[in-house]
């Protein structure tokens, strides 16, 4: 139950968004006590979107109007969130903010579904506080120790014999054909010729040792030319004297003549 005890006070309602095509419709009913009687009264109408629309206005002077019930129907084609809010002269506190699938019904004490039972499961509230971790129980106490069963004889089997297959064969290496040799790129054009560099300094001239003397020539002699013609004989000198002296003393006077005398 709600009360409006001034006359700055109301109860308003609006949605999160447009509905789809048709807005939720409200009823209201309520008492007023003016301190000597009780008037009872009621609201009705639809919702306007996201507009405030009220739907319990404020009392008179001196009056209380003491809400009844508040009952607001989705009759659109899908589901709306709507707002109930506490007015006090601008001043507003939500009283419910929830979600109404097609045909729910929201009041103040339940929400209804569209065959007018009453909605038991809400929406989740958040998650409390992780209590503390209860103190570690005592160990039980520990079983005795079972009996070991006897050992299994050990396998005897005899071991197989080792494969042995031959090994397969080498496969042939690759010898594909070489490609053929891409043609060669032109030849660039020739650089710039450098200029003349300076002439280096003049070595120093050779003094080298002279060679050693060669060998005197030593040719065989030539063979002796013919002998000379006889020269003419010269002319015959006179007849010297008559000799008077023996025969040899006329041979030397032909000696002399021979000679040239």
């Amino acid at each position: 139950m709600l009360v409006l005890d001034a006359t700055t006070k109301s109860i308003v309602v609006s949605m999160t968004a447009a509905a789809a095509t048709t807005n939720p419709s409200f009823v209201a009913t309520y008492a007023d006590n003016n301190g000597t009687s009780f008037t009872e009264g009621a609201n009705d109408g639809v919702l306007n979107g996201t507009s405030l629309v009220t739907v319990v206005a404020a009392p008179g002077e001196s009056t209380r109007r003491i809400i009844k019930e508040i009952y607001i129907q989705n009759g659109d084609t899908a589901p709306v969130t709507i707002i109930v809010a506490y007015n006090d002269g601008g001043s507003y506190r939500t009283i419910q903010k929830t979600t109404l699938a097609v045909g729910d019904a929201w009041t103040l004490s339940a929400v209804f579904n569209s065959t007018g039972n009453m909605k038991t499961t809400g929406n989740a509230g958040p998650t409390g506080p992780t209590g503390p971790t209860g103190s570690a129980g005592s160990s039980g106490p520990t079983g005795p120790t079972g009996t070991g069963g006897p050992t299994g004889p050990t396998g005897t089997g005899p071991t197989g014999p080792t494969g042995s297959g031959p090994t397969g064969p080498t496969g042939p290496t690759g010898t594909g054909p070489t490609g053929p040799t891409g043609p060669t790129g032109p030849t660039g054009p020739t650089g710039p010729q450098g200029g003349t560099g300076t002439s280096g300094p003049t070595g120093p001239t050779g003094t080298g040792a002279a060679g050693p003397t060669g060998p005197t020539g030593s040719g065989t002699t030539g063979p002796t030319g013919p002998t000379g013609t006889a020269g003419t004989s010269g002319p015959t000198g006179p007849t010297g004297p008559a000799g008077s002296g023996s025969g040899s003393s006329g041979k030397t006077i032909v000696l002399s003549m021979v000679f040239g005398g």
